[in-house]
Order: structure tokens, then sequence, then C-alpha cells
């Protein structure tokens, strides 16, 4: 049965009573995934587990809100080989149980790797936002474990709503993650009237 292996985690920590918060989150990350892939309680389905550092979320949200605007322009400016990789990107890109949200890493690569255009801003969008992603200095993602069958293996840590074509949830508006622009963007792409949006 799938659970937290509370004893692995547990007795680490009795023995190392001054573990810091980081080496915890990364213990409990790495002993989670090691006990449900090809361990006794494996289940032979794909595991993602990640430990997240919100103090180093501002300089994600900066590069995503940049990343949004520059999408959402190429896309009203009617890019053809924008569309070609957003359908490539968002057919290929790592899912979840909920279907409407992928990995944030795998969907700006597979969009870099399949854009063939010149659209400097997108590019530059782009690149800024996998080095953001990842800064050893400061990383977003302080563990992360991905096993089981592929494509989970490309899973990164953080996760990004881009719902199926013609797909949106309005009460995504509601939260903190629009101030971004990132809203707007999977607005534009997948072509929702602005009455299936949410008014304050």
């Amino acid at each position: 049965m799938a659970g937290w292996p509370y004893d692995r985690v547990l007795g680490e920590l009795v023995k190392n009573p001054a573990m810091s918060t980081a080496d915890l989150a990364k213990l409990i990350v790495q002993a989670y995934g090691e006990s449900l892939v090809g361990g006794s309680r494996g289940t032979g389905q794909g595991i993602t587990q990640s430990a997240i550092d919100l103090g180093a979320l501002e300089p994600v949200a900066a590069s995503l809100k940049n990343l949004a605007a520059q999408l959402k322009r190429s896309l009203e400016a009617g890019d053809p080989l924008m569309d070609g990789a957003f359908f490539r990107a968002g057919s290929g890109v790592v899912r979840f149980s909920d279907k409407d949200y992928a990995d944030l890493k795998d969907y700006v690569s597979l969009i870099k790797r399949w854009y063939a255009g010149a659209d400097q801003g997108v590019l530059d969008a782009v690149d800024h936002m996998l080095a953001t992603l990842s800064d050893a200095d400061r990383p977003v993602v302080l563990a992360n474990f991905a096993g089981g069958p592929a494509p989970y293996e490309r899973s990164t840590g953080l996760s990004i709503y881009v719902p199926q074509m013609n797909r949106y949830s309005a009460y995504y508006d509601k939260l903190d993650c629009a101030s971004t622009g990132w809203n707007d963007f999977i607005c534009t792409l997948n072509q929702v009237p602005s009455d299936k949006r949410f008014r304050a």
C-alpha cells in the first residue's frame, strides 16, 4: 500500500535531530520515492515528489511573467511556427494525474526544441526561464524524485497549468500565479472567450 516511509525518515531524524529543514526535506523526498519505486511497496506507476524552497520562487515568478508576456505576444502576432511549437510541446510534455498540469521545465524545454522561428523575445524568455529553473546558487527545487515508466523520468519538480486545447478553469484567474500573466497566455493559447474568465 502506498504511503510515507515514516520509519526511515523518523529514524534518520532521531539519529540526527540537528538536521536542517532543507536536509530533512531532501530525505523525505528521496525516501518516499525509493519506497515506491522498486521497494517493498512498489506500485509500478509513475512517481514524482519534490521539495520546494518557497523563498526562491520570486525570481521564478519574474521569469515566468516575462515568458508569459512574450509567448502571448507571439501568439497574437500570428507566428505560425509558434503554433506548431505549442502543439508539439503540449502533446509531448510530462503530465500528471491531473492532465491539465504539466512539468514546467519540460514544457519550456519542448517549446525551445520545437520552435523554429526567429522571435528573439521568445527565444530570450525561454532561455531565461530555463536558466532560472537551473540556478544552482539558489535552487527553487531542493529535491526531486522522478521514477517509474516514461516519461516520468523527465519530471523536474515544478508543475504549471497547461490545460488541453479549448479548456480553461476561470478559478485559475483567482490564484496568485495569475499575477504572472500565465492565465492570460493560456487563454490566448486556448482561445478562451472573455465570458469564460473570472470577473471580480
